[in-house]
Parts: structure tokens; sequence; C-alpha cells
């Protein structure tokens, strides 16, 4: 089952989805056994509410990274280092390649706004690797300092949840102001990307 092959704007047929618990909010998941099928577009479904989305813009100031790595089974593996070639959960028991598990980023951020506000968000891991494409992003000290170091950048946000990153071709806001959108069914509108914890 590979979660990369999902595009934007595309619809897909999903099974065999669990949920978990990420702090307190319940999310559905993939599991060792999801399949993911691209399907013909879907028919009356639910317009997003772009009135809800913000977007953002200033420097990030403080960052802080989680970095865990999870079995097949969906649990967490113990820690290890980079130069380990292999781990075993303790869970189900089965080992695992080091160099094939893929890190589960949890990312806080604190933002001082272009108007001189602090704002705390939290950053899904689709966006930063989407903001560092050529890092791997397996350490939390480098997470942290890539993000401590990134220029002003501009996010849409619902809620204290990073939606996106607005694109340098896109009206920045100075404030947190309303995203104007032309339809209410818009296919690019950042509420209808992906998002698979």
């Amino acid at each position: 089952m590979n979660v990369n092959k999902i595009r934007v704007g595309q619809t897909y047929h999903f099974t065999n989805l669990g949920t978990r618990f990420f702090g307190s909010k319940k999310t559905l998941t993939t599991t060792p056994t999801s399949d993911i099928q691209s399907s013909s577009d879907m028919v009356n479904t639910i317009a997003a509410h772009d009135d809800d989305l913000k977007t953002v813009t200033g420097t990030i100031l403080a960052a802080d990274c989680t970095i865990k790595y999870k079995c097949v089974c969906s649990h967490n593996l113990p820690q290890f280092t980079p130069e380990i070639a292999s781990v075993k959960c303790t869970h189900c028991g089965m080992r695992l390649k080091t160099n094939k598990i893929n890190p589960v980023i949890k990312t806080l951020i604190t933002l001082k706004t272009t108007s001189q506000n602090l704002i705390k968000l939290s950053v899904p891991p689709n966006i930063v690797t989407e903001m560092f494409p050529n890092h791997d992003l397996k350490q939390s000290d480098e997470t942290e300092d890539l993000l401590i170091n990134t220029d002003k950048i501009t996010f849409a946000t619902l809620d204290f949840d990073v939606i996106s990153i607005i694109q340098d071709d896109s009206p920045v806001s100075t404030s947190s102001q309303p995203l104007q959108s032309t339809s209410s069914a818009n296919p690019a509108s950042p509420l209808n990307q992906p998002h698979i914890t």
C-alpha cells in the first residue's frame, strides 16, 4: 500500500482503514492491509467552507519535533540509532530494516507573524516533507534546526493546524485573514488535499 500515489484533485476508494488516537483526536489511518484504488469522480459531494481557512505569514521562532517510527502492525518501534541495520517490534515481534521505515513526524511551531503576534501551530508530516524535500528528516534536532532557519513563510491554516504552504505566486496576507475563493467547490482548495496519518 503506497500513500505516495495519492494526487490532489483525484478521487480514490480506500478499503481496510483503521482509527487511532493522535493526542486526544481520533484519526483515520492506513493499515498493512489497506488498499487504495483510483476511482471516478464522486457526485453530490459537500463543498468545503473556505471561510474557515486563514493565511498567516511570518517567521518560525521555535519548533518542537517528535519523531517516531511505526511497525507495520501500527505500534511504535523502540528507539534506535541510524547506524543500526534492523529493529524488532516489541509488540508483534517482527524485524524491520531501519532504512525502509519512514518516520512519523509530529511538529509544533511558534510563528511570529508580520503583525508581531505569536501563534502556535501544528504542522503535519506531509507539510514538513514538502518544506524540506532534500532532507531525510529522520533526526528531530536537525528538523527543528531546518524549521527555525526558514525565511518568512505563508501557511494556510484551519484553527491551529497548517493545511498547506501558500506558494510565492499566491496572494500573501500579512495577517490572519480568511482565504478568498472563487468557487466553493474549488478542487485546488487546501481542504481537498488528502490527509492520511
